[in-house]
């Protein structure tokens, strides 16, 4: 729908607002199509982007919260929408049959083109363990620190042990592995998800 910008009201002839618009050489359509980046995802993410759509950035706080455990938790309330963007990009990766179906001129209908890893809800913003260093190079970028807390069981609580008695030459190593493997099974994919 266009609006009238001076008041924001849609135009009341929407049709005739748009024949009143001038179309697009196709050498101003190339110039734009050069200037178009590609979308940074994943590892390729190395430093908080400013975005040109926004002219006002909100300040980030002194001080981001986070929770390291299974993923690295961050508090949503305190990340800027340009660090949020900045985090998704980085926990994203390109989708392979996206881009396999797209070249074989196959439906791509309902399949994502990046894969995210994620999670994201009111509260909380979960990354992968992995990207904690990503994750903290950018919060330093933006002049920030991140103030972790390690969720993590510890190590020490669990104590375990192995002890096993290992063959001193090969021929009685590899006659001793039938007996070692025969209570174990291999579950394929259908026995697996039962």
């Amino acid at each position: 729908m266009f609006l009238d910008l001076s008041t924001l009201e849609p135009q009341t002839d929407q049709w005739a607002y748009l024949s009143t618009l001038g179309r697009f050489t196709p050498k101003e359509v190339a110039l734009l199509a050069d200037r178009a980046t590609t979308v940074t995802t994943g590892s390729q993410v190395d430093r908080l982007g400013r975005s040109s759509a926004a002219r006002v950035q909100p300040p980030v706080p002194p001080f981001i919260p986070a929770t390291l455990g299974v993923g690295l938790a961050l508090t949503r309330r305190s990340l800027p929408a340009a660090l949020l963007a900045m985090l998704k990009h980085a926990a994203s990766l390109p989708n392979p049959l996206f881009y396999e179906r797209q070249r074989r001129r196959l439906s791509t209908y309902q399949l994502p083109r990046f894969l995210r890893c994620y999670t994201e809800d009111l509260d909380t913003f979960t990354v992968p363990r992995g990207l904690h260093e990503t994750v903290e190079k950018l919060v330093l970028e933006a002049g920030r620190r991140l103030e972790l807390t390690d969720a993590r069981p510890d190590p020490g609580s669990h104590p375990f042990s192995f002890s096993a008695d290992l063959a001193a030459n090969r021929q009685e190593r590899s006659m001793s592995w039938p007996s070692t493997s025969s209570g174990c099974r291999w579950r394929g994919r259908a026995q697996a998800r039962r």
